[in-house]
């Protein structure tokens, strides 16, 4: 156990590591399980709190703060509940994901796509010392999938995009300066999510690479956030079958998802790849894992079979009983218990949470600060990407007045307030034009006639509990026979995503089309200014918008 506390990523001295043993030594078999969950907090849920202090659960994770007083009161509300001071986490992963947690800042995607590494990494500084403002001191973040299956709705904008040499060079920027500003990073979704188009919140997804192909990706992507230093891995609701089939297993057993197989948590990331770090399951509330078994059945089994932590619970009384059974029946055996825990007390000396000293005061106005707000402005203004423009129609004509607008948005299931809806109309009335947003309900495709340009403008960041994103036309023009129809050779027409890279797939041959990956107020103020052109389109597409339609380049 000393051996695992000492090696990399902890680099425990001495001190630390008797810590983490003694510690161990003084809990009970009780004590110990709880610390190997990490629930999840809302804003005004007090029973969480109870929970974390009846059970001493090692870990809370915030969800849904977008008031950095209200989520402040909380973590210290969860640290006093505890004798042994929780992880706290969050995912900071940008755009609507990451909400008003912090200063707003865009997607991974829309970060790929500024192409400054100067810039992000001084966003990615100054949100480290935010989130320490708050008193978080890990995030689930960065996302190392691959865009490779454009009709992901789930990978998409949560990705830096589909060049895995590219990734790497942003997720070790991204754990760097993380984790030399105190706050514990994690590279996820174990073994490697984007060859799947589904949504593992909903099924079980399955990476279907061979495993030489999948050494070349994620092996390497994964090395390379080892060597960096990464100090924890989320193993995730993915089946990898070509190495479960090599390691001798067939049958429904190729398809376990990697977060209850031992094989992929033990024999490929510890050994093989040779991560001493924690794992963490993802969220064991997903019907990735609710697909496999009872939770009865496969709750232990995250445990005994490589993960060090369990992410999130309905209810931990329940939970805590099905471990304390399965630790009595063996299925759960204490040398994982003990192993894990190391794992989870070894993190917390890491992170310096058994010293006193660690729980000084910091800045608590860095939130929207005047600075951070300037930095990730500048990363915004960089992102948005023209990807084509086959008529030359931005910068706008000063002739036009008068817009058609049609939207897409959709509400994110964890949130994301009115600031993150399409604002593009009051944006553009505020500079003068004339702007109609179309109702379905009441407007008729004829009144385009009587306008100068169409926008269309969406708005749909990846998001769990969406199978699909695509364009719903039946939708936007108002009914079946409306939904056939293509404006854009009548009158010049502009497609903006605030979201979603890959609109051009159901929509080859519209002229003029801009991604810009994250409907932030910030972003929209951006592309108006380009739209404009007050300022120049400068950002790189991180995806082949194209998705590899030939005709979608005309």
């Amino acid at each position: 156990m000393k051996d695992i506390l000492r090696q990399a990523p902890f680099d425990l001295d001495e001190e630390q590591v008797e810590w983490v043993c003694n510690t161990i030594d003084g809990l009970t078999l009780r004590e110990k399980i709880g610390q190997l969950i990490n629930l999840q907090i809302l804003p005004g849920d007090e029973e969480a709190i109870e929970l974390v202090e009846r059970h001493q659960l090692g870990a809370v994770t915030v969800i849904n703060f977008s008031d950095p007083d209200a989520c402040r009161s909380v973590i210290d509300a969860a640290r006093k509940a505890s004798r042994i001071r929780p992880l706290v986490s969050a995912d900071l992963e940008g755009g609507v994901t990451s909400g008003h947690l912090t200063t707003t800042f865009p997607n991974q995607l829309g970060c790929a796509a500024a192409a400054c590494l100067d810039t992000y990494g001084e966003a990615l500084r100054m949100l480290s010392a935010e989130l320490a403002s708050l008193g978080v001191n890990w995030t689930f973040s960065p996302v190392l999938d691959v865009n490779q299956k454009f009709q992901s709705a789930i990978v998409g904008t949560r990705s830096y995009g589909s060049n895995p040499d590219l990734i790497a060079q942003l997720a070790g920027l991204h754990i760097q300066v993380f984790q030399d500003h105190g706050i514990a990073t994690t590279a996820k979704h174990w073994p490697g999510e984007g060859f799947d188009d589904r949504d593992q919140h909903l099924v079980t997804t399955i990476n279907p690479m061979t495993v030489e192909e999948w050494t070349a990706v994620f092996g390497q992507l994964y090395a390379r956030a080892i060597d960096a230093g990464v100090l924890s891995v989320m193993s995730a609701h993915i089946a990898f079958p070509d190495y479960l089939r090599r390691a001798g297993l067939s049958s429904i057993e190729l398809y376990r998802p990697a977060s209850i197989s031992r094989h992929l948590n033990q024999t490929l990331l510890r050994e093989q790849l040779q991560f001493n770090g924690l794992i963490v399951s993802d969220a064991t509330l997903m019907g990735g894992l609710e697909s496999w078994g009872s939770r009865r059945q496969w709750l232990p089994e995250v445990i005994e079979n490589g993960c060090d932590m369990i992410l999130f619970s309905p209810s931990v009384d329940t939970d805590i009983e099905t471990l304390l059974e399965a630790a009595g029946s063996g299925a759960l055996s204490q040398q994982r218990i003990d192993a894990a825990l190391a794992r989870v007390l070894g993190l917390k000396a890491r992170m310096n949470l058994h010293r006193a000293e660690a729980a000084a005061p910091v800045d608590a106005g860095l939130i929207g600060s005047p600075a951070h707000k300037a930095v990730m402005a500048r990363l915004s203004d960089l992102s948005p990407t023209l990807v084509k423009d086959v008529h030359g129609i931005v910068p706008l004509d000063h002739k036009v007045r008068k817009i058609l607008m049609f939207k897409e948005e959709n509400v994110h299931p964890l949130g994301g307030d009115e600031s993150f809806r399409i604002q593009l109309d009051r944006l553009l009335a505020a500079e003068g034009f004339e702007v109609h947003v179309f109702d379905p309900q009441t407007d008729d495709l004829s009144i385009c006639k009587a306008h100068d340009l169409i926008l269309y403008v969406f708005a749909q960041e990846s998001q769990l509990m969406k199978s699909r994103l695509f364009i719903d036309w039946a939708r936007l023009h108002g009914g079946t026979m409306p939904g056939m129809s293509r404006l854009w050779w009548d009158t010049p027409t502009v497609f903006i995503s605030f979201g979603h890279p890959y609109y051009l797939y159901d929509a080859p041959r519209v002229p003029c089309l801009i991604n810009a990956y994250t409907p932030t107020p910030d972003i929209q103020r951006a592309v108006v200014d380009k739209l404009l052109g007050r300022s120049r389109f400068t950002g790189k597409s991180p995806v082949d918008a194209f998705c590899g339609l030939a005709d979608a380049h005309f």
